[in-house]
């Protein structure tokens, strides 16, 4: 893999200062771009154990996005409300290029906007709310469901999740409050 060649050959993930274009980690970066691949938790991964720190301090959706369900499993054994949070803090997951994002959204919209359908299995089988809405925010937009980030993925990359939450019950009449002119 081209990222860890890298790291082998001393890149380094956490540049000084503010002068490159794009201000986060590597690791945030990689969590941020709208690559969806089964290659995202091996990414994540290597910049982990290179040190490369991260701005999203929220553990389970981080676990989630590496696709290590069993540290999930843990954080939802220690705190079952866990899968009905919403995460205030989640400035990314750019769906369909519609500029809404993760913001006030659950575990189970990350699942969705990340194509993961055994995480999202997972927290539909320990009683995640397949109609969830994430919170709407002060420019009065959000108020999707899980299945509003599967749907707009490129490439049929949420189909899977799509297909799950359809058969556990998702609502296709619920609306959705999109920034900007849409």
């Amino acid at each position: 893999m081209a990222l860890k060649w890298l790291l082998e050959h001393s890149a380094n993930p956490n540049p000084p200062g503010q002068r490159q274009k794009y201000p986060g980690t590597a690791l945030d970066f990689v969590i941020e771009t709208y690559g969806r691949s089964a290659e995202l938790g091996t990414c994540m991964e290597i910049l982990i154990e290179a040190g490369c720190p991260t701005k999203y301090k929220v553990s389970a959706v981080l676990d989630l996005l590496r696709n290590r369900l069993d540290l999930l499993v843990r954080h939802l054994d220690a705190d079952p409300m866990l899968m009905h949070r919403r995460f205030p803090e989640l400035t990314f997951g750019n769906t369909a290029e519609r500029r809404l994002t993760l913001r006030g959204a659950t575990l189970l919209h990350v699942a969705a906007e990340y194509g993961n359908v055994e995480a999202a299995n997972l927290l539909l089988d320990r009683g995640a709310d397949v109609n969830a809405r994430a919170t709407i925010d002060d420019t009065g937009g959000g108020g999707q469901t899980p299945i509003f980030h599967a749907v707009s993925q490129f490439y049929d990359w949420g189909l899977a999740v799509t297909r799950l939450l359809l058969d556990r019950g998702a609502d296709l009449s619920v609306r959705v409050n999109l920034p900007g002119h849409y």
